[in-house]
């Protein structure tokens, strides 16, 4: 839901901290899904989407905070700065969305990972955008009426979207997704390539509340931690080390740390190695959107960090779907890091 651009480096900054809300999320028992054929194409108020979901009562959110606290005190969370100014803003109390909320409804709307193809030196070189660094198209708006529609079915109920709430989390908990050993949810039928979403309503809702649960595919499986390229994904703690994974530094302008191998970098944001190669996204990884192609001069642009501004908007337009090419010295840093790493087709 990326209802504004990326403009500056602290819109972006904040574009990412909604990403580490939402970050992707198998299905449990009494998840609902809903395809576009139930809603009618002329109802403009009831946008077309497919998505799961599941819902539980708001009193729960008090347990996530406990849980939270007792990670933090174990010494289960990492302590890298950048990873605790996103999980810091956590609002935990549903009054503090919605006086006199009742549930939550958290949905997956299945999403794709996207490309875009570089020429360069005269060869084509494509590279890969994780689920979520692109614009969906789906507003806040959208989304609540849709669900309202769907499952509130009552004019007189309300709705509150934008929770400071880790989705991940509650989209497991409510049985709508199972965690991967990389930390990452997967939803049935979508994998973790997804975008997760919560609202808040006061109509009381199915309390489908239950423990964490692991992907059973994880179970006898190591390929993420083995594709890892800096491994922050560990076999003895199911929380992995968010301080040395390439996503929370490739999402920041600063230069990259000493440590991380150049050949680690393989997206021009996030990381995919351990996603592309997981069983629970063997249907998914076979379905790539290609955004746009860029041209000998486009590339050079993008890697020179041109000053002509009129070029670089044709670009943005061009590239309109993937909001982080706005901010070109970060776009050009990331394609740096990339392309030397990328395959010529």
């Amino acid at each position: 839901m990326i209802e504004n651009k990326t403009h500056s480096s602290q819109s972006r900054r904040d574009f990412f901290k909604y990403l580490m809300l939402t970050g992707a999320a198998l299905s449990l028992p009494k998840i609902n899904a809903f395809s576009g054929t139930s809603i009618d194409v002329a109802d403009e108020s009831a946008p077309e989407f497919e998505y799961k979901y599941s819902t539980f009562s708001v009193e729960h959110l008090k347990e996530v905070n406990t849980w939270f606290g007792n990670l933090r005190s174990e010494g289960k969370l990492s302590t890298n700065k950048t990873f605790q100014s996103y999980i810091g803003g956590f609002i935990f109390n549903p009054d503090a969305y919605m006086l006199g909320a009742k549930s939550v409804i958290v949905f997956a709307v299945p999403d794709k990972i996207q490309s875009i193809i570089f020429n360069h030196h005269g060869k084509k070189y494509t590279l890969l955008i994780p689920c979520g660094y692109s614009d969906n198209g789906l507003t806040g708006p959208m989304l609540r009426k849709r669900i309202k529609k769907d499952i509130i079915k009552d004019p007189s109920k309300k709705l509150k979207g934008r929770l400071r709430l880790p989705l991940k989390t509650l989209a497991v908990r409510s049985g709508l997704a199972e965690y991967g050993k990389n930390n990452i949810a997967y939803v049935n039928g979508y994998g973790s390539f997804h975008a997760l979403y919560g609202l808040l309503t006061d109509k009381e809702l199915d309390d489908n509340w239950g423990p964490l649960k692991m992907l059973r595919l994880c179970k006898g499986c190591s390929i993420c931690i083995k594709e890892c390229p800096t491994r922050c994904i560990r076999e003895s703690n199911f929380v992995i080390d968010v301080g040395r994974c390439i996503t929370l530094y490739n999402e920041l302008p600063d230069a990259m740390p000493g440590w991380i191998n150049p050949k680690a970098h393989n997206a021009l944001a996030g990381c995919l190695k351990c996603q592309f190669d997981c069983p629970g996204n063997a249907e998914g990884i076979k379905h790539i959107n290609r955004i746009a192609e860029m041209s000998e001069e486009e590339t050079e642009f993008i890697l020179k960090e041109g000053k002509d501004k009129e070029f670089h908007a044709k670009i943005i337009e061009k590239l309109n779907p993937f909001p982080p090419a706005q901010d070109l010295a970060y776009f050009s840093r990331n394609l740096k890091l990339a392309l030397p790493n990328a395959k010529p087709e």
